[in-house]
């Protein structure tokens, strides 16, 4: 028997629509905060891919020959460059700093002037500086972090 207007059935309902309403917004949320961490992280990993991959690549690079050159910036009007000398190939490698990218120009070794404007972007980056630091070590300083290279170093 009933009493007064009181419809269990369209209270169950009502209750089931709530508690299945607090569940999908609390499956929301927590879906918002995964992105968001996500997010955070990726941004984080390719910070650190940016600042690592040019140091990485100019140790091995340079750690490939045995014999670098350091170029004058009088040379190829500013640019300070690296150049080596891969006599297996007779090609001449350049690789410097040019428009907000590090580069590498690749030239026979009978080349006379190499046409560094021409050179393949690689990595873009803010800064990169090169300097003998002892009588075979290199130091190459990209974005302020620095990376060492056992290498002979010989000057034009």
């Amino acid at each position: 028997m009933r009493k007064g207007n009181f419809d269990s059935g369209a209270f169950g309902f009502v209750l089931n629509l709530a508690l299945f309403t607090v569940f999908a917004l609390c499956l929301m949320l927590v879906l918002l905060v995964g992105a968001a961490a996500f997010e955070e992280i990726s941004q984080e990993s390719q910070k650190r891919f940016d600042e690592r991959t040019p140091l990485l690549y100019m140790a091995n690079r340079l750690s490939a020959f045995e014999q670098v050159q350091i170029i004058d910036s009088d040379a190829f009007g500013g640019i300070t460059a690296l150049k080596i000398v891969d006599n297996d190939n007779f090609i001449d490698i350049y690789i410097y700093f040019c428009g907000s990218y590090i580069r590498e120009y690749y030239c026979l070794g009978f080349d006379a002037v190499p046409q560094l404007e021409m050179g393949m972007e690689l990595f873009p980056v803010q800064s990169m500086a090169f300097e003998q630091a002892g009588q075979s070590l290199i130091r190459v300083t990209i974005n302020g972090k620095e990376v060492y290279a056992n290498v002979e170093v010989c000057y034009e």
